[in-house]
C-alpha cells in the first residue's frame, strides 16, 4: 500500500506543480486570463500540460486505490501490480515533460512514451480489477 500512497501523492503533486506552472507563466506574461493557441507560447504549452493532468490523474488515483484495496483484502491482485503506481507516476512525468519542453508541433519521444505508457498501465488496472473479481 506504501507504493501506492505515494504514488497518488506524486500524481497530485504533478498536478499542484503543473497548475503552479501557469501561474508563473502567467505572471511572467502578464496574463491574468485566456491564452493564444499557440504551440510556441509558454503559457499555452503549460495549460496543455496541466489540462491533460487533469484529465488522467483524478482516475488514475482512484484506480491505484481500488487496486490496493482489493490487494489488502487478499482478492487475487498479482504482487507485481505494486509496481503500476510507480510506472504511472514516470509515465506522466515523461508526458508533461514532453509537452513542457519540446514544440507541440511536432510529437516527441516523450509524450508519446508519456501518453502510450498511462494507456497501458490504466488499462491493466482495469484489468486487474475485473479479474481479481473473478479470481477469488
Amino acid at each position: 500500500m506504501t507504493y501506492t500512497f505515494v504514488s497518488v501523492a506524486c500524481l497530485a503533486a504533478l498536478q499542484i506543480l503543473l497548475a503552479l506552472n501557469c501561474s508563473l507563466n502567467r505572471i511572467i506574461l502578464r496574463r491574468s486570463h485566456g491564452c493564444d493557441e499557440d504551440p510556441e507560447n509558454s503559457l499555452y504549452r503549460a495549460i496543455v500540460a496541466h489540462r491533460n493532468s487533469c484529465e488522467y490523474g483524478p482516475i488514475l488515483c482512484i484506480l491505484l486505490l481500488v487496486c490496493s484495496m482489493i490487494a489488502a483484502m487478499g482478492s487475487g491482485m498479482p504482487a507485481w501490480a505494486v509496481w503500476l503506481g510507480p510506472a504511472l507516476v514516470l509515465t506522466r512525468v515523461c508526458h508533461a515533460a514532453g509537452i513542457l519542453f519540446f514544440n507541440l508541433r511536432r510529437p516527441n519521444m516523450l509524450r508519446r512514451l508519456g501518453a502510450i505508457g498511462t494507456y497501458l498501465a490504466s488499462l491493466l488496472l482495469c484489468g486487474l480489477i475485473v479479474y481479481s473479481r473473478f479470481a477469488g
